[in-house]
């Protein structure tokens, strides 16, 4: 697993048409609080979650979702590896983001230009 998280969508909102470019990494959504009528659409197919069920999608197809409804939408995200990577290729990319994020919280000199 790469990341965990808990997403709130908030009545009368959505998240605009996207793709993270990242086919390597592949992401579940729980469904826990999903009122009817909310919506996610990946490669131009649309549907709904399911409370207590995963819904797992490519992220680097354009996604977006929305939620028309005058309640709150809550799902647990997961991120995860891609599962046909190599072992190489995954023990590359952790090498890469560990860094990067060394990099981002400091933790990796640099020298100024």
């Amino acid at each position: 697993v790469r990341g965990v998280c808990f997403a709130r969508q908030a009545p009368g909102s959505g998240v605009s048409a996207h793709s993270d470019g990242r086919n390597f990494i592949l992401t579940s959504h729980l469904g826990l609080k999903i009122p009817e009528g909310c919506w996610i659409e990946v490669g131009g197919e649309r549907k709904g979650w399911e409370e207590g069920m995963l819904t797992t999608l490519d992220t680097s197809f354009t996604h977006s979702t929305g939620n028309p409804t005058e309640e709150e939408r809550h799902v647990l995200i997961l991120d995860f590896w891609h599962p046909e990577l190599t072992e190489a290729e995954r023990a590359a990319l952790e090498f890469v983001y560990d860094l990067r994020n060394k990099f981002e919280s400091g933790k990796v000199p640099y020298r100024k230009p």
